[in-house]
């Protein structure tokens, strides 16, 4: 099978679509079903499903790596880089997790609209990834494995005492915030300033470098949630992605 790009491994750069629309390889979908990909198949084009988005743990969606390196001929580098991240991940996790529970912070997530919030599930990896960092979740109970929704007024009686608010997005400012929701004011990381975003690296156009690097870097982003919980643990790390929204 013919090479489905230019990129290596580990490499976030854009990929020259126009060499592969004509004739590619094959067709990689986030599911193997649907009418959509029938009429691919039928075109000759194989179609092979990724499906790295219903993993439950950073470090299982990361292993995806290796699967994409079977279609490029790259599986020892595959294997290399995996491995290397995990022994990172692991050693990081073994850091954070040792920390007492009376001294890990409550961690929110998510973001209202319309007065429903949208938060990360309680089986999801982002729990895991706030477990891993040392963190409580406040929605631990929630059985989703994906995203959940619920009304905000059952958000507020659940984690208006949350210690730290991450993965909402899109505010440019805590005043921001209060204009597309009034209700905000009643979380106390709101009140403290603690609302945290993977908004750090944006283009120009709006795309988020988190969603180009973070699946297969999963050691980076557990840092940054260290430096945000214990940021004693982790003197020297750069945050990556995450950065506090601003007052204004």
């Amino acid at each position: 099978m013919g090479k489905l790009g230019s990129m290596q491994l580990g490499e976030s750069r854009p990929v020259r679509i126009q060499q592969f629309v004509s004739k590619p390889a094959l067709f990689m979908a986030g599911s193997a079903t649907s009418p959509t990909l029938a009429v691919i198949r039928s075109a000759g084009i194989p179609v092979v499903a990724n499906t790295e988005w219903l993993e439950q743990t950073a470090l299982g969606r990361a292993e995806w790596l290796k699967y994409m390196a079977v279609f490029l001929n790259e599986e020892r580098r595959a294997q290399s880089l995996h491995a290397a991240m995990k022994e990172r991940y692991r050693a990081l996790r073994a850091r954070a997790t040792a920390v007492p529970e009376s001294m890990r912070p409550l961690v929110m997530t998510g973001r209202s609209t319309r007065g429903t919030f949208i938060i990360a599930g309680g089986r999801s990896y982002v729990a895991a990834l706030i477990r891993d960092a040392g963190g409580r979740y406040a929605s631990s109970d929630n059985t989703a494995v994906g995203t959940a929704s619920v009304d905000l007024e059952a958000q507020i009686q659940l984690a208006a005492t949350a210690d730290i608010w991450i993965n909402g997005g899109g505010w440019k400012s805590l005043a921001a915030m209060l204009e597309d929701e009034p209700r905000y004011a009643a979380f106390k990381a709101y009140q403290r300033g603690r609302v945290w975003v993977y908004e750090r690296r944006l283009t120009r156009a709006g795309g988020n470098d988190y969603w180009s690097r973070s699946i297969t870097h999963p050691d980076i982003v557990l840092g940054d949630l260290v430096k945000i919980f214990h940021p004693s643990l982790v003197p020297t790390h750069v945050f990556q992605w995450y950065m506090p929204v601003p007052a204004r």
